[in-house]
């Protein structure tokens, strides 16, 4: 680990490690995750600068879990020569949220955010609405 710190220094670059859950907040009526969820947490805390969690509700909604959708997508996502027609997801756009229990040089909170699943493109939710 420590090698890994002092290259992504020299190098200016960000390091993002992609952690496995124990199973608690599938147990959690809001199955929001907390720092205590992380299999190896102790050992990736003593290290990181910063922990983000990705939280979107609808993943938890058995209304939005239908995966494929009969008709046609929009064809400006996905062209014709590049993609079959039909069976593709449809484009959605829906509310995220940025856990962050853990920052050593920041604020800690929560940052809501849109997230379009067709390009999984994140932007800042609210710039996108409208009043």
């Amino acid at each position: 680990m420590a090698d890994l710190q002092e290259s992504a220094t020299r190098l200016k670059a960000a390091v993002v490690i992609v952690e496995q859950l124990t199973e608690a907040p599938e147990r959690r009526d809001d199955h929001r995750l907390r720092l205590d969820d992380l299999c190896h947490g102790e050992a990736l805390l003593t290290h990181a600068e910063t922990v983000i969690h990705l939280h979107r509700p609808a993943y938890d909604d058995p209304q939005h879990r239908t995966g494929r959708y009969d008709r046609t997508p929009d064809p400006e996502l996905y062209p014709a020569d590049l993609f079959p027609r039909y069976g593709l997801p449809e484009p959605a756009v829906q509310c995220a949220e940025l856990l962050v229990p853990h920052n050593r040089h920041g604020r800690t909170g929560t940052i809501e955010v849109g997230v379009e699943l067709a390009r999984a493109r994140f932007f800042s939710w609210a710039s996108q609405l409208v009043v």
